[in-house]
């Protein structure tokens, strides 16, 4: 038997040959595909995702600023805000207020987490997008 060793503080977050199991879009396409051939929804398993390619006009984009108004305006969205106004000064100190925010990779090539940002401003996101 074979003994692999690797200099000590370098690590891998992939496995050999399994391209689509250690791909994190690979592995988003693989579980979108399974769970509509069963008749499932995917994001009851993983974040809700929009792989946006074309930019602006780009059909996941439409459906993310869809979803971004529609949470932004959602009374429910509103009722937290409202809850979190409505603690206390001690319990908002371990608390924070709702937020609409979402994380942005840009670019099919960007890895290794270079360029992610977190926003919550639906202009800055069509700024990065266009």
């Amino acid at each position: 038997m074979r003994t692999i060793t690797q200099p000590i503080g370098r690590a891998h977050n992939h496995l050999d040959n399994n391209y689509h199991l250690s791909n994190k879009k690979a592995l988003f396409y693989n579980i979108r595909n399974y769970c509509e051939a069963n008749g499932t929804d995917p994001f009851e398993y993983i974040p809700i995702t929009y792989h946006v390619i074309y930019g602006l006009h780009d059909k996941d984009f439409l459906k993310f600023k869809d979803f971004y108004y529609d949470r932004q305006n959602s009374s429910l969205f509103y009722l937290e805000i409202k809850q979190w106004e409505n603690l206390s000064e001690a319990e908002r100190v371990n608390s924070q207020p709702p937020k609409n925010i979402y994380i942005i990779k840009p670019g099919e090539v960007t890895n290794r987490g270079h360029g992610i940002t977190v926003m919550n401003d639906i202009t800055q996101i069509q700024y990065i997008l266009n």
